[in-house]
């Protein structure tokens, strides 16, 4: 996965642009979202994005495929609730 999808990828999880994203994740979110995931993380208090970036970038096979699975585009509409 290059860089560019790796940022990309960050931006959703934390969704910080309400204009592409409807829901803004909180850092007390990311523990209970990469748990979800079976990636033990807990947020050291950085800032958000460069924090998830850096895990998405340690990850490999099942795991960053398990973090690939919330950017898929069903899973993501289910998530903010349309129908």
């Amino acid at each position: 996965m290059d860089a560019t999808t790796k940022e990309r990828l960050a931006d959703f999880i934390c969704r910080d642009d309400g204009e592409c994203y409807p829901i803004c994740r909180s850092s007390t979110y990311f523990k209970k979202f990469f748990q979800d995931l079976g990636i033990n993380k807990v947020h050291d208090g950085s800032t958000r994005k460069w924090w998830v970036l850096g895990i998405i970038q340690e990850l490999k096979g099942p795991d960053l495929q398990n973090l690939l699975y919330v950017w898929h585009p069903l899973n993501y509409i289910a998530e903010i609730g349309i129908k």
